[in-house]
């Protein structure tokens, strides 16, 4: 694969090549970032041996690497260090430069030392030094020459150091020359450079032949100054400087001519602040068309940690007509906020150092600094748009303090984009590809001009205006205008590949529905581990859409825990490699809710009077083939049915082919026929009654039969009223599971009312009712007329009275008779004979 791209820029920039002696920064308590990959590293560490509170500078050589960096050894230290990144003693720790020890400068000075190359040697570097501002004592400028071809490569201070000023202020910035060919360096101070009384601006020029000691001066045009502190900068472009005065709670802004070295004199503009502060900190954006401001200001001493301090960030429009109204606050900090120093980044970003008091305070030890830094991310935005972003890098064991390495502005006026990547960079410089991509770095294809290319800052044979990458590595290239003239265009990428990531083809993920909706809540993380196989979930991240161009895009990624639309609904996963978000694999797969056994809870009965037969139970699947399952009893049987004789309940657990399980419970209640326990027969009056008592787990009716057939029907009520005398079969029937019938013959013993013995073949006698066999066979019966003669005596067996008497018929009347049941039980009562 390769990409193709095309950006051009023109940028008159200095004619230096590689210019990376602004990637390593050391500074504060152990402190350190690294900047080789485009994108700060933490590099603190006790081997740093600074430990300064407010200024310090490092520099490194082409190529990025450190070479040596100053600063104070203690927060109380009232001279500086320069330390090299060497181990020559074996102890672990950065080595002091050959005569490194006791140049001037100050631990508290805001901006106490800035390092400069020489433009024409490689080799030579000249640190410039400032103090502490003092009404008691001389606070000079002063430099010192190092030359790295010394010591064995490792650098030596080859001077005393050579006062410049005798009284400056704690300020220093540098930037190069219109022509390229020489370095301004811009201090503060009074117009002889005696007086404490700060109100002009010196600049020194560097060129091949080294420091000239005669400076260009300029008046500031305000009122003198006594209070040296404040951070100076120059604007990478070098056409203005920004000042802040923090005794006198004021900044200005200048027009700066970096041909010269002059400041403008009648450009002065005095910025305005919504709130009355200290001014302190002081950068401008990598195009010049911002400038920020930190102010703070403290009630009680500095130096308590429990003072109140409140610190304030602003951004000013380089571009408005006005810039001095134009103030936006973007950060504020409360009860904890002190002087915050800031620095412009080769990646275009500013960083902040937020301590909370100074230094340490000098009764306890305690540290102020923070152990992190904070960043202006898009500083060419106007307002809140330029991202403030606080505690975005953790110094680890370090603490940042009030001050941050200054290095010529130069360094980060803003390279051609050789990337140009649609794609926004992590850093405009810094390039990520995926392992067998091919990329063509482009620049402006100009006419006469020459192209030289570099590889990790080797010379590349390619003099075309494009160059094709396919390795890690620092890829730069200078454009020579080749117009006689100081007029050169320089891009930079810096390129890292990485792995392709795989997304592992799984299986659908499949759930069991909870209510039959198909509709259920998937926790896509359960995938991670299947989708990354042995890929570090570390390193590589799983992401998931609900369509292949959101997943290509990487937008409208879906919640961890999603609910599903269709089903089955197909969802793609991403899967990214972490700092690389161009290297990434995708694999789909369906989200399913899968339908649960239908299965129905039921009561069933069993007849205790059939024990031990059995009856069948089933687990009823319920519109669906019970083959299509498996399934388990409570019993241990895995049948579809089972067989029982015992009472109690059976739990079946059904699992359909996705595995989705239901189960139902089968209640086996008892029933049985019932069991005779008493019967009341209230009889002999006018309205006799049978009562019927049973017992029995069943639930029971009743019926009543004579001689003549069914009395009465099967009924719910177990007692019969009106019953006639006679011979009865009580039945008694289960109806909760027809378990069956249980029957019980009965008297009930009644006399009629009256006979007819006309010899129609209907009550032709007259005889007591209900008596048998079996029921009060002895029973003894008399007849008597009204006159009490008896006329007869019967046989409750027989054919009863005919209403005769010695075989001749009695006449119509009442007849009284006499009974004696056999249970002792006597009854007198009257009939009538009716002819």
């Amino acid at each position: 694969m390769k990409k193709v791209l095309f950006y051009s820029i023109f940028l008159c920039i200095f004619s230096g090549f590689g210019q990376r002696q602004a990637d390593n920064w050391i500074f504060g308590q152990n402190a350190g970032i690294n900047f080789s990959t485009g994108n700060p590293i933490n590099i603190s560490g006790n081997n740093i041996q600074m430990n300064t509170v407010e200024g310090c500078a490092s520099i490194s050589d082409s190529a990025g690497n450190l070479l040596f960096y100053v600063g104070a050894s203690s927060p109380f230290a009232d001279r500086l260090t320069v330390w090299i990144p060497h181990d020559n003693n074996g102890d672990g720790l950065d080595d002091v430069m050959q005569n490194g020890n006791n140049l001037t400068g100050n631990v508290s000075a805001t901006q106490s030392t800035i390092i400069v190359p020489n433009p024409d040697d490689s080799n030579i570097y000249y640190i410039f030094t400032t103090e502490k501002y003092s009404n008691t004592a001389n606070s000079p400028l002063t430099f010192y020459t190092v030359d790295m071809l010394l010591n064995n490569g490792q650098g030596s201070v080859i001077n005393n150091g050579f006062e410049l000023l005798s009284n400056a202020a704690e300020k220093l910035t540098a930037v190069r020359s219109a022509d390229c060919s020489s370095i301004w360096v811009i201090a503060y101070s009074s117009s002889n450079g005696v007086s404490q009384q700060y109100n002009t601006f010196h600049s020194y020029e560097i060129s091949g032949t080294g420091v000239n000691t005669n400076s260009i001066t300029s008046p500031a045009s305000i009122n003198p100054i006594s209070d040296g502190r404040g951070y100076l900068k120059v604007s990478p472009q070098g056409d203005k400087l920004a000042i802040a005065h923090t005794g006198n709670n004021s900044a200005y802004i200048y027009d700066f001519d970096n041909e010269t070295g002059t400041v403008i004199n009648g450009t002065v503009t005095s910025l305005n602040f919504p709130n009355s502060n200290n001014t302190y900190g002081v950068e401008f954006s990598a195009e010049g068309k911002r400038l920020y401001i930190s102010t703070y200001n403290v009630s009680g001493q500095d130096t308590n940690p429990n003072s109140i301090k409140n610190s304030f960030l602003y951004q000013f429009d380089l571009e408005s007509t006005n810039p001095e109204n134009t103030a936006v606050l973007i950060n504020s900090i409360t009860q904890t906020g002190y002087r915050n120093a800031m620095q412009l980044a080769l990646n275009g970003k500013i960083y902040i150092s937020e301590p909370r008091f100074w230094g340490f305070d000098q009764g306890t030890q305690q540290n102020g600094g923070a152990n992190y830094l904070s960043a202006i991310n898009n500083p060419e935005n106007l307002g809140l748009a330029c991202n403030y972003e606080s505690n975005v890098i953790s110094l680890g064991v370090g603490f940042a303090h009030q001050g941050l390495p200054p290095f010529i502005s130069s360094f980060f006026i803003n390279k051609m984009d050789i990337i140009n990547n649609p794609t926004p960079p992590i850093a405009t410089n810094y390039l990520p590809l995926c392992l067998g991509e091919t990329y063509t770095l482009m620049a402006e294809d100009i006419p006469e001009a020459i192209y030289t290319w570099t590889f990790n800052g080797n010379p590349l044979p390619n003099t075309d205006y494009f160059l094709d990458v396919n390795q890690n590595g620092s890829y730069e290239v200078l454009i020579d205008l080749n117009n006689g003239g100081c007029d050169f265009l320089e891009g930079e990428a810096i390129v890292e590949y990485f792995p392709i990531p795989m997304a592992n083809p799984i299986p659908d993920f499949e759930l069991c529905d909870d209510n039959d909706d198909e509709i259920l809540n998937f926790d896509l993380t359960t995938q991670n581990t299947s989708i990354l196989g042995n890929q570090d979930s570390n390193i590589y991240s799983t992401h998931y859409f609900e369509s292949l161009s959101d997943a290509n895009s990487n937008q409208n990624e879906i919640t961890e825990i999603y609910t599903n639309q269709t089903n089955p609904q197909e969802v793609f996963a991403r899967v990214d490699l972490t700092g690389s978000p161009s290297c990434y694999s995708i694999t789909s797969f369906f989200l399913v809710v899968n339908p649960l056994p239908k299965l129905e809870d039921e009561t069933v009965y069993y007849c205790l009077n059939t024990f031990p037969q059995t009856i069948p139970l089933s687990a009823g699947i319920v519109n669906d083939s019970p083959a299509n399952y498996t399934y388990l009893w409570s019993t241990g049987e895995t049948t579809e049915t089972i067989q029982i004789n015992q009472i109690g309940d059976y739990t079946v657990k059904a699992t359909n082919i996705h595995g989705c399980t239901m189960s139902k419970t089968v209640t086996v209640e008892p029933s049985n026929i019932a069991t005779f326990e008493e019967i009341i027969i209230i009889d002999v009056t006018e309205h006799n009654t049978v009562t019927v008592i049973v017992s029995g787990e069943g639930d029971y009716e009743y019926a009543l039969n004579n001689q003549d057939g069914l009395y009465a029907t099967f009924q719910s009520s177990n007692t019969f009223t009106n019953v006639h005398g006679g011979i009865y079969k009580i039945t008694v029937r289960d109806i909760k599971n027809n378990c069956g019938i249980v029957t019980q013959v009965i008297s009930v013993i009644d006399f009629p009312e009256f006979f007819t013995p006309n010899g129609d073949g209907h009550n032709d006698t007259w005889n007591v009712k209900g008596v048998s066999n079996v029921f009060q066979p002895n029973t003894m019966i008399r007849i008597f007329d009204r006159y009490g003669k008896l006329v007869k005596q019967i046989d409750p067996l027989g054919k009863g009275w005919d209403g005769t008497f010695n075989g001749e018929p009695l006449p119509t009347s009442d007849y009284w008779f006499s009974a004696t049941l056999q249970d002792g039980r006597e009854f007198k009562s009257h009939f009538t004979l009716k002819r």
